[in-house]
């Protein structure tokens, strides 16, 4: 009886399910996110292109720095002489110089945050899938790059913690065929909760990630929404429907739950990491209670970012 109970509680295929829903979650909110990182880049590069040909609207100029136009060799990359072209964008009321960062990479490190977490979770479910104390290993290292990548998206100046999950199954010790699944779990106990800190950190800066981002980008989309509003000629059907759509991307651009979707997925985590490091307070089937709703919010940014796409895309008709 012992030693079925031993078995038992050494498996970790009762992790499997839920694992797998995590990845699957983070798999989904990253590639929301991605989405609409690119829709915003599209949508903010046409708009620009479009106000720099009228001067009244804006205008494509050369920001230089001391020495722009000759190439100085620098030992440091960042130290380099600079010769950036920005628009500058007269909006609503106020003026806003947009960069090549804010029309290539509107959302910043929200996207490389997000991919770290989607690789952690990825190769989290390697770990469960693993079938020898070798690949444990190798799912091992790869979780120490991902989480590494995920303290420098949260924070570039970021000192990397001691205490990384290590080679997995040291010391681990199991009979009558166990061993792997020892290794496994003892792997999945360490990855886990070495975890816990850099989420729980990119989770918060995620929050300011995202005010800036909205910030920046909703001058582009209000302004597509204000001017879709005067611009009815006669008031026709397809005129008004052009301003109900971009005034709702607007809106929905707005209350797009980019920081609840990741709140959400790291609250899970949490849950996964207290049933695997096994205080006896969190039943397994809770670490469910988050993936419906991380899908639903990844679905609405999905969908927010094509109705964008569709609602500034220029007609031509």
């Amino acid at each position: 009886m012992l030693l079925l109970f031993g078995l038992a509680a050494c498996s970790t295929e009762r992790y499997g399910e839920p694992i797998k829903g995590f990845s699957d979650a983070a798999a989904q909110a990253s590639d929301a996110v991605r989405d609409m990182n690119q829709t915003l880049a599209d949508a903010t590069l046409d708009y620009v292109m479009r106000s720099a040909t009228d001067s009244k609207l804006g205008e494509l100029r050369l920001e230089k720095d001391a020495d722009c136009g000759a190439y100085v060799p620098e030992t440091n990359a960042e130290d380099a002489v600079r010769c950036r072209a920005v628009f500058v964008v007269n909006g609503e009321g106020q003026t806003v110089t947009i960069d090549r960062e804010h029309y290539t990479n509107p959302m910043g490190n929200m996207v490389a945050v997000m991919a770290a977490i989607q690789k952690y979770a990825a190769n989290l479910a390697e770990v469960q899938a693993d079938k020898t104390s070798e690949e444990v290993n190798a799912s091992i290292d790869k979780i120490q790059a991902n989480l590494v990548e995920l303290i420098k998206a949260t924070d570039p100046t970021a000192q990397i913690p001691q205490g990384l999950p290590q080679v997995a199954g040291e010391g681990v010790k199991w009979a009558f065929g166990q061993y792997i699944e020892s290794v496994k779990l003892d792997a999945l106990r360490k990855a886990t909760k070495a975890a816990v800190a850099p989420l729980d950190d990119a989770a918060f800066v995620f929050k300011e990630f995202a005010k800036s981002a909205k910030q920046q980008i909703s001058v582009t989309v209000m302004a597509e929404a204000a001017k879709a509003m005067r611009n009815r000629p006669d008031n026709s059907v397809a005129s008004n429907r052009q301003a109900l759509d971009q005034a709702n991307a607007y809106d929905d651009l707005l209350t797009a739950p980019l920081s609840p979707m990741l709140d959400n997925l790291v609250a899970a985590h949490r849950k996964l990491e207290t049933a695997l490091n096994g205080d006896g307070k969190v039943s397994i089937q809770e670490v469910f209670s988050r993936f419906e709703e991380i899908k639903a919010q990844a679905e609405q940014v999905a969908k927010i970012a094509k109705d964008i796409s569709a609602a500034l895309k220029p007609k031509t008709t």
